[in-house]
């Protein structure tokens, strides 16, 4: 890490007069601006009265389970994500329609102490659901590197013919696209 990528080790922090931080602790940019953002988020839904003043942050960057579901709550009255035209879902079809058609080849390289192997699939059928980018209940935002929009996602979940060093065998397969994307 670059200087102006790491907080200087022995300065800490702060938004709005709260520690983000613990002196000593180095982070990097991308650490200390999630940090911040969660800080931030926890103060807003302090003052929307979604969660208990005597909530207090912690400088590890650690918020309790009080301020995740807050912070959802606060995310889920004042973001408002509008569902894909069809207009939209078709330019998303036509641009990856390899993705959505039965019969798609795929291939995954595993390497590991083990050594490597390829493992290939043949994709036997689709569906498609959105999801909320802020997870289920009981997940905090930050587990899955999600800030600024918390808009949603299309899942694609699929069964999948899977061939391992001549086996064969019926599994899953999974992926997703943000919903900002299919608008393009």
């Amino acid at each position: 890490m670059t200087d102006t990528q790491t907080l200087n080790a022995s300065k800490v922090a702060r938004v709005n007069g709260v520690a983000v931080n613990t002196s000593g602790e180095i982070l990097s940019a991308e650490e200390l601006r999630q940090r911040g953002c969660s800080e931030l988020l926890r103060q807003a839904a302090q003052s929307a009265g979604l969660l208990d003043l005597r909530d207090t942050a912690s400088p590890d960057g650690v918020i309790s389970q009080a301020a995740a579901s807050a912070i959802e709550a606060l995310l889920e009255q004042n973001v408002s994500v509008p569902e894909p035209s069809e207009e939209a879902c078709h330019r998303q079809y036509a641009a990856h329609e390899t993705v959505y058609r039965t019969g798609e080849r795929v291939r995954v390289r595993l390497r590991s102490s083990l050594g490597e192997h390829e493992i290939t699939g043949e994709v036997l059928g689709n569906s498609f659901r959105t999801i909320h980018a802020a997870g289920a209940p009981g997940r905090l935002l930050r587990e899955f590197g999600v800030w600024g929009d918390a808009g949603s996602y299309v899942l694609r979940q699929g069964a999948c013919l899977w061939t391992m060093d001549g086996e064969t065998a019926a599994g899953h397969i999974e992926g997703s696209t943000a919903c900002a994307e299919l608008a393009r």
